[in-house]
């Protein structure tokens, strides 16, 4: 319930079974992350199934928009480097259509998660908004099934009717063309690096 409790207080020291439960809750966090880092490093996500992963990541971490375009950006490198260098392609033209398709997916998903999406805010604004604006509904609720159940019923209020909030600051022009140009500098570089021996073995110009 987006508590934060420090350890040696002295209310942690009444109630050791806090820490305990804290502590228990701990490898979930590692997972979720990490799950959501191994999503936005697909080929092929799509810009829905990458605001919901940023929205994550942002709830998990507290993070500003600025740091997950950033955190985006490092893991579309990961995965343009990792088709370039990879022996999977069995044509070198495959894989530069594939190395391209990443560029193109990657500048979509920056401009309708971050910037605008269908004539709206960004898509990953649009998808904290249903989980955090007044009308959303109770966090538990979008876990459980029935709301009606005993175990839901025994839940104090703090627990049922518990929604987060975030203070959201939002990407300034200079964000986004600092972000973008960081991420083209390293596009540059490996591309300058590794296609040469890859345009080695293109065999003619139709090829």
């Amino acid at each position: 319930t987006s508590l934060k409790l420090d350890a040696n207080s002295d209310i942690m020291k009444k109630f050791p079974v806090a820490k305990k439960q804290w502590d228990l809750l701990t490898p979930y966090y590692h997972t979720i992350k990490q799950q959501c880092l191994n999503a936005l490093e697909k080929e092929n996500i799509s810009v829905e199934e990458c605001a919901k992963c940023l929205a994550s990541l942002l709830l998990l971490e507290n993070a500003q928009f600025v740091k997950l375009l950033n955190a985006f950006i490092q893991s579309r490198i990961k995965t343009f480097t990792r088709i370039i260098e990879s022996e999977d392609y069995a044509l070198v033209k495959d894989k530069l259509l594939a190395s391209v398709k990443i560029l193109i997916n990657t500048t979509e998903i920056i401009y309708h998660c971050f910037i605008e999406h269908e004539g709206d805010d960004g898509l990953l604004l649009q998808e904290l908004r249903k989980i955090t604006n007044d009308k959303a509904p109770y966090t538990l609720s979008l876990l459980m099934r029935h709301q009606k159940s005993a175990i839901y019923q025994t839940l104090p209020d703090i627990i049922a009717k518990y929604k987060p909030h975030i203070q959201i600051n939002a990407l300034s022009k200079e964000n986004v063309d600092s972000a973008i140009k960081s991420w083209i500098d390293s596009v540059e570089k490996i591309t300058q690096n590794q296609l040469s021996d890859i345009a080695k073995f293109i065999g003619s110009i139709k090829t």
